[in-house]
């Protein structure tokens, strides 16, 4: 955690770079070092095991302190429902202290054999209240097992989490229903910005429990929805403040991110 002062560590999440991963690891995570990165989250193995991943980090002078790992096995690297000894073990090798969830744990009744972006949202709209209940469950025995481990737990959103749920959101549940001693969330601000939200809001809403962000930028032009559906801009190219010197052209953030830092 940083003072209110200090400037917030900037890292890149490797989803974004798959493909390049996928072609030429260690040659990726230099690029990645060169062009100023000094730290990454991880988000999948990429067929490697926790000491080869360490190396590459090490050769390129990048650290990871938090990994997406899924909550069901996808064959590439550790879940969340496997040996929670050997996912432990795999992140303190490479210097992970935040184990992040990258989404709701999938229903077993909504499972597909091929996981597409249709498939996903398809799944992330047919989500019920006793399935946000499971997700708040999961996260909250997933937090303390892994607290034993001297680990911690984060959620990371997508816009279905801002789905209208009882008096709230999903979102408010989930937050409402987890243990802040044990359970975090690493807040995407693209996607609550396209469900029609105030990032900024949602961050003095519930201080303390958003550890991380994701910053990403869409288009004026995205229409509200939580139906996983956003028109992305480059970063400072789009609808959400991100520089203090520059006035917010969405209607929900008034207020640049380092004017709230």
């Amino acid at each position: 955690m940083t003072g209110a002062n200090e400037p917030l560590p900037l890292g890149l999440q490797l989803y974004t770079l798959n493909d390049q991963l996928a072609a030429d690891f260690t040659g990726t995570l230099a690029k990645v070092a060169k062009i100023g990165f000094g730290s990454v989250e991880l988000a999948g193995f990429h067929g490697r095991d926790a000491s080869q991943i360490a190396c590459a980090l090490a050769d390129a002078g990048l650290i990871c302190r938090s990994a997406h790992i899924p909550a069901q096995s996808m064959g590439d690297g550790p879940s969340l429902d496997g040996d929670l000894d050997v996912l432990a073990d795999a992140m303190h090798v490479i210097g992970v202290d935040t184990v992040v969830l990258p989404a709701f744990p999938i229903p077993p009744r909504l499972r597909v054999a091929d996981m597409t972006m249709d498939a996903f949202r398809a799944i992330g709209t047919a989500m019920t209240q006793a399935d946000w209940r499971a997700t708040a469950d999961f996260l909250n025995d997933k937090g303390q097992a892994l607290a034993s481990r001297s680990l911690r737990i984060g959620y990371h959103n997508h816009n279905f989490e801002f789905a209208p749920l009882g008096d709230g959101t999903a979102m408010d549940f989930l937050l409402a229903s987890t243990d802040p001693a044990t359970v975090s969330f690493e807040m995407d601000v693209g996607w609550v910005v396209a469900a029609g939200l105030a990032a900024l809001d949602l961050l003095d809403t519930h201080p303390g429990r958003f550890i991380m962000v994701h910053i990403k930028d869409i288009l004026s032009s995205t229409q509200p929805n939580v139906r996983l559906e956003q028109e992305p801009a480059d970063l400072g190219d789009g609808a959400i403040s991100l520089r203090p010197d520059r006035a917010d052209t969405h209607k929900h953030d008034s207020r640049s991110l380092e004017e709230r830092r």
